[in-house]
């Protein structure tokens, strides 16, 4: 049985050398709690840096899934925010197969046809994709508001992390779960970065390193 090795990839303004961000915690929560192996990759962006450098940033992350996956390995992949869209990318860039790929408030392309979710599932590149999402997100609920109305043209990245996953191809239905943490945890404001909370992280992780199940 080949080894799992978890690639966690946060979102922007993240120092990756900050022991205190969720990537570097949710590594150490991985090889402590479960029998896989982890490691981070470095979003160095920033707002601004982001518009030019996400596309770099994406095909340095593709060709690191296609090492570990030429290492042997089995690949799962944790996203946040902007994270979550560097993923897509780079899938979009590369042949290799993943077991699951969890979007924790991505800021990434809610409609599965038109952001080629579907496409990913339907050629066997993805077998699972886990949605954390809360309605009441207030980074994501401004990004709709402020970069909406660029979309039709090509910019802007999506909310799936607001609205859940949309346009999903009836097929997949089953391959593709939706959490929502605000009814998770019974609060009518759950935040972007929430799920990292010292009092939530556990939570989260857990939910996470059993592939989705809430119980």
């Amino acid at each position: 049985m080949k080894k799992i090795k978890w690639v966690t990839v946060p979102g922007i303004n993240t120092d990756a050398e900050d022991n205190l961000n969720w990537s570097p915690r949710a590594c150490d929560y991985i090889e402590a709690f479960t029998n896989d192996l982890a490691r981070e990759f470095d979003n160095e962006l920033g707002p601004l840096s982001r518009r030019f450098k996400l596309q770099d940033k994406a095909v340095e992350l593709s060709k690191i899934l296609e090492q570990l996956a030429g290492q042997g390995f089995r690949l799962k992949l944790i996203g946040h925010s902007n994270g979550c869209e560097m993923i897509r990318r780079a899938m979009l860039l590369t042949n290799i197969n993943i077991e699951e790929i969890h979007l924790v408030a991505g800021a990434c392309d809610h409609d599965f046809e038109k952001g080629q979710w579907n496409k990913l599932i339907r050629e066997s590149r993805v077998k699972k994709i886990i949605v954390h999402a809360s309605k009441s997100d207030g980074a994501l609920r401004l990004g709709k508001w402020t970069t909406g109305w660029l979309r039709p043209v090509g910019y802007g990245y999506g909310w799936v992390g607001l609205i859940g996953p949309q346009n999903v191809a009836r097929e997949f239905v089953h391959r593709v779960i939706t959490i929502w943490h605000d009814d998770l945890w019974n609060q009518k404001k759950f935040g972007h970065s929430e799920y990292w909370d010292a009092k939530k992280f556990d939570r989260t992780m857990k939910i996470i390193a059993s592939g989705g199940n809430v119980r």
